[in-house]
C-alpha cells in the first residue's frame, strides 16, 4: 500500500503531525481498563511538543480513515 501524505495542519501549517492509536497519543498502557477501546482508534494529532497547535483529527477506526479525514479540505471535499 502506498503511504499517503500528509497536509499540514490546518490551522497552523505546522508539519510535524503524528498519527497513531488513541493508546499512543494518550500514553495509555495495556493495563488501562480503556486500553483495547484506545488502541482501536486513530488520530492525526498537530505535535504541540515539536512547535504545533495540538489540532487533533477525530477519532477513525484505521490509519488511513484517520488520514484520510485530516487531509480533506473544504475547498476539495
Amino acid at each position: 500500500m502506498d503511504e499517503i501524505k500528509l497536509k499540514p495542519c490546518p490551522f497552523c501549517g505546522g508539519t510535524k503531525i503524528f498519527v497513531g492509536s488513541v493508546a499512543e497519543i494518550e500514553l495509555t498502557d495495556e493495563y488501562s481498563p480503556d486500553y483495547d477501546l484506545y488502541n482501536s482508534q486513530f488520530q492525526v494529532v498537530c505535535d504541540y511538543d515539536a512547535g504545533g497547535c495540538g489540532a487533533v483529527g477525530g477519532c477513525r477506526k484505521s490509519k488511513a480513515a484517520a488520514i484520510e479525514a485530516w487531509n480533506r479540505r473544504a475547498d476539495n471535499g
